[in-house]
């Protein structure tokens, strides 16, 4: 299951409490996925290295899955 696909498990919550668990779970994983694109990137020394678009396409699944997860709260 994809981040896009297991949010919206998360935003259909009534428990605003797991909602917020599972938005700093996420933020957690977001601030994994920024650390290991900035070493992939030094390290491989191109934004354009395979290694480095899927840890780049693993973080922008995470901001939109924060991104419902937001839009949702404020809809409530």
């Amino acid at each position: 299951m994809n981040h896009v696909t297991d949010c919206n498990l998360r935003c259909d919550r009534s428990d605003p409490r797991g909602v917020m668990n599972d938005k700093m779970k996420l933020l957690d994983e977001l601030q994994v996925l920024r650390l290991q694109l900035l070493a992939a990137a030094e390290a491989r020394g191109s934004l354009t290295d395979p290694e480095v678009l899927a840890i780049s396409e693993a973080a922008d699944e995470l901001i939109v899955t924060l991104q419902h997860i937001q839009k949702n709260e404020l809809n409530r």
